[in-house]
């Protein structure tokens, strides 16, 4: 419960949020700060398989762009099954850097409403969440003039691609 009224208040915030304080920030240490943050269980429940270009920079708000990262790693495991692979790629250009997950397993699911506040596929309903995760991360990702994509892969689940800006812009 404490964890839906969390995102609620997160929702408000974000809501009403009409500039963002940003930086320079290195990917790479983002996405481990973020991986460290997921509960063990999780961690353990699948193979991680990295491929990360360690140059490359995100212009943004490290704290929620943290909260981004964390909550589509959780989501790529919690989704997986037991010893389903999860896999992160980042690239970098001049003016972007993009982000990749995919994970293993069956997608389920209306992937053209994912991100929709309060959208569960039926078959979830007993997963922990409310339906609010993907959707606070779209915003965050909006905020950021970033893009994010929800792609259903017959070879290993679904592909979750962010791309946002390295420079201010």
């Amino acid at each position: 419960m404490s964890h839906l009224v969390d995102q609620l208040l997160a929702i408000a915030r974000l809501d009403h949020l009409q500039q963002i304080s940003c930086s320079s920030e290195l990917l790479t240490p983002l996405l481990h700060q973020s991986l460290s943050q997921l509960p063990l269980k999780l961690l353990d429940k699948v193979q991680w398989q990295l491929k990360l270009d360690n140059n490359c920079l995100l212009f943004g708000d490290s704290a929620l762009l943290q909260s981004v990262l964390r909550n589509v790693l959780d989501n790529a495991a919690k989704y997986s099954p037991q010893d389903g692979i999860v896999s992160v790629v980042t690239r970098c250009d001049k003016h972007s850097s993009h982000i990749s997950i995919s994970n293993s397993g069956v997608v389920d699911t209306e992937v053209n409403r994912l991100g929709d506040r309060f959208y569960r596929h039926q078959q979830h309903q007993n997963t922990d969440g409310a339906g609010l995760g993907l959707s606070i991360v779209k915003h965050i990702v909006e905020l950021h003039h970033g893009r994010i994509s929800f792609t259903a892969n017959a070879q290993h689940g679904l592909d979750v691609t962010i791309t946002l800006p390295a420079t201010p812009g």
